[in-house]
């Protein structure tokens, strides 16, 4: 048990309960705390993806036609409101695709 310097009041409950009351000085510690320093790098595991067994595996690809639908579909929810002229509407769906 780790406690700070100084008066301490501790409280134990044990298993079959009973409770017992106790108070502690504890004195400021005059030597140094060892130190523990783990090198994390030995437990490393190298990870490497797999899509055939991720969650990812029935997904497909998209190609250039799925995205165009995509973009279709999208494009027919527009309500481009700040662009006024119809052309420049167009020249910004051109640059979307």
């Amino acid at each position: 048990m780790m406690l700070a310097p100084g008066r301490q009041s501790i409280f134990i409950t044990t298993v079959d309960g009973a409770r017992y009351y106790q108070r502690v000085v504890v004195d400021i510690r005059s030597e140094q705390l060892p130190t523990c320093v783990r090198d994390l790098r030995k437990n490393k595991i190298e990870r490497v993806f797999n899509r055939a067994n991720s969650v990812f595996a029935p997904w497909r690809e998209d190609n250039l036609k799925t995205v165009q639908e995509c973009l279709d579909h999208d494009f027919s929810f527009w309500k481009v409101k700040f662009i006024k002229d119809a052309d420049d509407v167009e020249q910004v769906k051109k640059i979307a695709a």
